[in-house]
């Protein structure tokens, strides 16, 4: 059984039991209107999804405790420049391997993020985890890597990059 719908003046349309959802609206040739429900994501968020490795390296950041890394920066650690023990690791692995381009630029991203988390956040893409919002951080020059990061009241903290430093590297 049909529905009488109307639209407001601004062409709105509310269709009951369907509140707060989205639909990709496709009109046919005899004007019909096929409405097909939609979720959007971001491309961030498309590869936390479709990326175990990615699900589980996050995890395991977040479940570890904070601590100011033992990378060496060009600015000296702050109380509030906090690490993963999962990115320390990563970032000690960098400083020992033979890419030394890579590393001062995962480190250039970091500090990125500690000097200017406004610029940070407003070039990240953010992507929703089981344990809260993470940021996606393109390292430039190396635009396949990413600096995960997170922002709570206790703080900016480096989760984790992506893909992993290969160990084989060094």
């Amino acid at each position: 059984m049909g529905m009488l719908i109307e639209t407001d003046h601004f062409g709105r349309v509310e269709l009951p039991g369907h509140h707060n959802e989205r639909f990709l609206m496709r009109e046919n040739d005899d004007g019909s209107l096929h409405l097909l429900p939609t979720r959007v994501v971001t491309e961030a968020q498309s590869e936390y999804e479709q990326d175990p490795g990615l699900q589980e390296l996050l995890t395991r950041a977040t479940s570890t405790p904070r601590r100011t890394s033992r990378a060496e920066t060009a600015a000296p650690a702050s109380p509030r420049d906090d690490y993963s023990a999962v990115a320390d690791e990563q970032l000690g692995r960098l400083a020992d391997s033979s890419d030394v381009e890579l590393y001062r630029d995962v480190v250039d991203t970091c500090e990125l993020a500690f000097a200017t988390p406004w610029i940070a956040q407003a070039s990240s893409s953010v992507v929703s985890t089981v344990d809260g919002i993470r940021y996606r951080l393109a390292v430039t020059g190396h635009p396949s890597h990413h600096v995960f990061w997170s922002a709570t009241e206790d703080g900016l903290r480096i989760e984790a990059v992506f893909p992993q430093p290969d160990s084989s590297a060094a």
